[in-house]
């Protein structure tokens, strides 16, 4: 039978992997009564669904993308999810394309879903490879330094870059103070393939202009 709910989905998955609800409770910080709550909900908190994915090793939010009546989305939250996981989706199909135009190759990192909220890293790292290798962080739906908004960062220093025939086109340039290298950064959201064709043009353009290699002053 199909699942109506997101909260079927979950109660299905758990069951399927034959957890004990006790144990399942635990992992996910909350009570056995709460788990069957869970069950019988028609929506979810967005901090509540990464934790029983990561739990359960299940990316719920890709289902939630492909089927979007499983929640009520009118919750921004979810909704901002499902934005993300529609540009992840697309990113995916549309960069390999163009690596395959350029003649290049490149391998596609991700750390992607984390649920600690207290750190604050790229949740993708683009290698494109060639004399130099070039690297490309990538943060889906929004800026690094909006993820660092209100926090102290003394290692790291960052500038923003815009294209000068397109304003619209914009990199992050980070600086890490203590190995002097620096990382562009590019926000993953949705683009057409032609405007992630130029973003990533701009990007290599900007990588290769500030290129630093890693120096670590005495470091052993």
């Amino acid at each position: 039978m199909a699942e109506k709910t997101i909260g079927d989905l979950i109660s299905k998955e758990v069951y399927r992997q034959g957890w004990n609800i006790t144990k399942f409770a635990e992992e996910i910080g909350c009570t056995r009564q709460n788990v069957y709550s869970i069950f019988d909900r028609p929506d979810i908190d967005i901090i509540l669904l990464k934790r029983i994915s990561v739990a359960l090793n299940h990316d719920f939010f890709e289902d939630l993308y492909k089927n979007p009546n499983l929640t009520d989305l009118n919750d921004p939250a979810i909704e901002k999810e499902i934005a993300k996981k529609k540009a992840l989706s697309q990113f995916m199909d549309v960069v390999p394309k163009i690596m395959k135009k350029w003649g290049k190759e490149a391998n596609i990192v991700h750390t992607f879903l984390n649920v600690d909220d207290d750190i604050h890293i790229p949740d993708m790292g683009l290698h494109i490879l060639g004399n130099p290798e070039v690297t490309i962080i990538l943060t889906v739906g929004e800026w690094l330094i909006e993820r660092y908004e209100g926090k102290s960062q003394p290692m790291l220093e960052s500038k923003s870059i815009f294209s000068d025939d397109e304003a619209r086109i914009r990199v992050d340039i980070w600086e890490n103070l203590l190995y002097k290298n620096n990382m562009i950064e590019v926000k993953l959201d949705y683009k057409t393939e032609e405007e992630w064709e130029a973003t990533l043009k701009f990007a290599i353009e900007q990588f290769k202009k500030h290129y630093k290699p890693f120096k670590y002053y005495g470091l052993r």
